[in-house]
């Protein structure tokens, strides 16, 4: 049985200090907030449980940093899959429409031509027109899952949008 050594850090070399962790979301949080443009009208179909399916596919710009490049990041675009089980009240929407999707990230595994598959997606509980007052209260209440820590300011509260490791305008 050999050993490896790892090599350590020559004592000359200065530590690099690691910047303090914000933590955006309390401990086990599943939590999804995409706002885009549908790529194609929506799906609906029938389960053999009876169950209804609403397929959307939203398209969002995506924010892509180039390590070798100081410059501006450029802006590409990123496809996410969402499905809606037995919405009561699905808005009604075509390709092209802006959207908003409250919901949460799931990989499902299935069998397909004889080898396993695997997808993910995002499980809608809200997908809603964007720049509705339904939008905002669907985003509203989705973020008040953060506000549940002690520490952190309440997104309602008098000036939160301020509040240290707050990310983005404030919420309306």
């Amino acid at each position: 049985m050999s050993s490896r050594r790892v090599p350590s850090r020559p004592p000359s070399s200065p530590r690099r200090r690691r910047p303090e962790a914000i933590e955006l979301a309390p401990p086990g949080v599943n939590l999804v907030v995409l706002r885009g443009t549908l790529s194609s009208p929506p799906r609906r179909r029938r389960l053999a449980s009876g169950s209804s399916l609403d397929a959307y596919e939203v398209t969002t710009a995506e924010a892509v940093s180039r390590a070798d490049d100081d410059g501006p990041a450029a802006v590409g675009r990123l496809s996410v899959p969402v499905v809606w089980f037995d919405a009561r009240r699905p808005p009604r929407l075509a390709a092209g429409d802006e959207v908003v999707v409250v919901g949460r990230v799931r990989r499902r595994f299935y069998r397909a031509g004889g080898s396993t598959v695997s997808r993910t997606e995002v499980v809608a509980d809200v997908v809603a027109r964007a720049g509705t007052a339904r939008a905002a209260r669907s985003v509203a209440r989705a973020l008040a899952v953060f506000a549940d820590d002690p520490g952190r300011p309440r997104p309602d509260a008098p000036g939160a949008a301020d509040a240290p490791g707050r990310v983005g305008p404030p919420l309306a």
